[in-house]
């Protein structure tokens, strides 16, 4: 009898500590959603948080990044190699907070004169009802 109770003492200590340990891992995350619209003229645009390059994502895709809590610099660029600028099209600071999800629109306006890269924040109702419509691209990507 005092055996079985030593065995599932050590079993429930065993789990406590697998669970403790996933919930230890989770702790300070916050996701960053980004949603990138169709385009007509698309090409993949680049996401870098904290200068650290995370992925390429093309048109009509969205991605789920779970990063640290903090203050966060983003810059996201066109995948454009004949592009002679100095400095990415977008470059905004975000304080990402511990079990929060940041939903952030990429998209492209047009007309005559400019062609300008977007990034805002959305809502998470509509954030879900644009990525019903988009495929979800798998990060970390295989980029290199």
């Amino acid at each position: 009898m005092k055996k079985t109770n030593i065995i599932k003492t050590v079993i429930l200590m065993l789990l406590g500590g697998f669970l403790m340990a996933f919930a230890n891992e989770n702790k300070g995350k916050a996701k960053l959603i980004f949603l990138h619209e169709r385009a007509f003229w698309g090409a993949k645009v680049k996401i870098k948080i904290n200068n650290e390059r995370m992925i390429d994502l093309p048109n009509n895709r969205y991605c789920e990044i779970e990063i640290n809590e903090g203050h966060l610099e983003l810059i996201v660029d066109r995948d454009n190699s004949i592009s002679t600028k100095e400095k990415p099209e977008i470059q905004s600071t975000l304080l990402a907070e511990h079990d929060k999800v940041y939903y952030l629109k990429i998209y492209r306006e047009v007309d005559y004169f400019t062609d300008k890269l977007y990034l805002v924040r959305v809502s998470e109702q509509t954030a879900k009802k644009a990525m019903k419509l988009m495929k979800l691209e798998k990060f970390p990507m295989d980029n290199e």
